[in-house]
This record gives structure tokens, C-alpha cells and sequence, in this order.
């Protein structure tokens, strides 16, 4: 679904809304996730939102960027330190509440 709002252009994929504004992107969670890279508004931070941003940049490239993170956290440029510190100290105790909260929250 596609919907126009203050000069820029969004959709809403699974659950994911994309923003296309004037100069830059947003990928925002709708539900809570415990992520490093994800601040507690459900904003996604990552280097092709930032500093690699491109007009160029299509959903696709896009949204295989937001998989790779989910996958593969950045730990040293987190916007959560606490997730990222206990990702980087116990994984097992990370995971543990990164599927506790996937139960909670993705229903």
C-alpha cells in the first residue's frame, strides 16, 4: 500500500513502513523488536539509510539491506548499547529475549 505524506511517498510491506522523503529514507518497525540496530520507535539504522543513501536506491536493494541487519546485527554502531552489549558478551541470553519479545509482540 502506497500513501503520500509530507513530500515524500511510503509503503507499508508486512508490517515495515518505508518512507521515501525529499532527500532520504525511513525503515520503521511497526511492531517492537530487540535489535541493536533498531531504536525503540522501531526506526532501523543502517549505513545505506545514512551515509549510503542514494535516490538510485530501489525498494529491493532496500529491503535486502533491512534483511541482511536482522540477520547479521551491527553491534558497534547500535542505537540500543545495551542489546549490542549483550549481544557481543552472552548471544545465548540475547537470543533468548529476542524470541521472547518476537512471542509478545508479533502476534
Amino acid at each position: 500500500m502506497a500513501s503520500e505524506s509530507n513530500g515524500g511517498l511510503g509503503f507499508v510491506i508486512g508490517g515495515v513502513q518505508i518512507w521515501f522523503l525529499k532527500l532520504s529514507l525511513q525503515v520503521v518497525f511497526k511492531t517492537r523488536i530487540y535489535h541493536c540496530n533498531i531504536d525503540p520507535d522501531g526506526h532501523v539504522s543502517m549505513g545505506i539509510l545514512k551515509d549510503g543513501w542514494s535516490p538510485a536506491l530501489t525498494i529491493t536493494k532496500v529491503l535486502l539491506a533491512v534483511r541482511s541487519i536482522l540477520t547479521n546485527p551491527d553491534p558497534y554502531n547500535a542505537v540500543v548499547p545495551g542489546i549490542a552489549h549483550l549481544y557481543l558478551g552472552d548471544r545465548a541470553k540475547h537470543d533468548d529475549i529476542a524470541a521472547e519479545w518476537t512471542v509478545r509482540f508479533a502476534k
